[in-house]
């Protein structure tokens, strides 16, 4: 987002406040050229609840803009999720089991068997597959449910809030749960993440998309990651490009004003 000076502030027709949406937006991304990749999205969630709305119906998932919504809904609602886990009194090695027989019906028992354990593995789930939902901690039903997400072989993956109110050693699993299941994962799937945070946002993704206000729902700015894949959390930020778009999604998520312009600038004349 361009830093606006003082003189551009006092020349606008209208409130400053047009700077907010003043990067240009485009249409719906494009599947082909992004499959199998990770996208980290940022933006309010009423904002991504539109887009993931359109997402869903250009992946050809529903019919009905309706029906696309209720099923963006469902898929950000981790409590429902984990609520239907809960419910479920199956072991995680029975109940991932299942799920895999469901979406890969071809397989043989012995293949079932062999993905089943990919999948614990890349969850990190293993020391808990004997276990059932009621009987672990919130932060391993987390893992399972991405475990399950990426079992059910969808061609798109929404993740809903899975990294909220984690921090430390739990988020580190989670993310790197996250990036060992995209490795065993039987189908390409391009995976979208909601994040408020710039770090978590280019730590995780293979592209940034950065959503519009006015109108909602839209890319404001598609911000690609040039850091190798495979990364370590404790030396990504080292990366001379993980400075240079970090900065860059730090413009585009804030108003920013020069310094020496805030001092000066007349506050009753702007409504921001």
């Amino acid at each position: 987002m361009k830093i606006l000076s003082y003189r551009e502030l006092t020349e606008m027709p209208i409130s400053p406040a047009i700077a907010k949406a003043a990067f240009p937006k485009t249409e719906i991304l494009d599947f082909a050229a992004w499959q199998d990749e990770l996208i980290t999205v940022m933006g309010q969630t009423s904002n991504c609840k539109k887009f993931y709305t359109r997402i869903i119906q250009q992946a050809d998932l529903t019919t009905g803009e309706k029906e696309a919504y209720k099923v963006t809904l469902n898929n950000l609602d981790y409590k429902a999720l984990e609520g239907a886990l809960l419910v479920n009194s199956a072991t995680f090695y029975n109940h991932l089991y299942s799920i895999i027989s469901v979406y890969n019906p071809f397989l043989l028992q012995e293949e079932k068997v062999a993905l089943t354990e990919k999948y614990l593995t890349a969850a990190y789930l293993q020391p808990h597959s004997s276990f059932t939902p009621k009987k672990v901690s919130g932060t391993v039903r987390k893992q399972a449910v991405l475990a399950i997400l990426f079992a059910m072989a969808n061609k798109v993956v929404i993740l809903p809030n899975l990294f909220d109110k984690t921090t430390g050693t739990e988020k580190e699993i989670l993310h790197r749960s996250l990036q060992n299941l995209r490795q065993v994962q039987t189908q390409a799937s391009t995976v979208f993440v909601l994040t408020q945070e710039p770090e978590e946002a280019i730590y995780l993704g293979n592209r940034i998309l950065v959503l519009s206000n006015q109108p909602a729902g839209l890319i404001g700015e598609t911000v690609p990651v040039a850091i190798p894949k495979l990364r370590n959390p404790l030396l990504v930020k080292e990366f001379p490009n993980f400075k240079t778009i970090y900065k860059k999604l730090l413009g585009l998520l804030t108003d920013t004003f020069a310094n020496e312009d805030l001092l000066s600038l007349p506050p009753q004349k702007f409504i921001l």
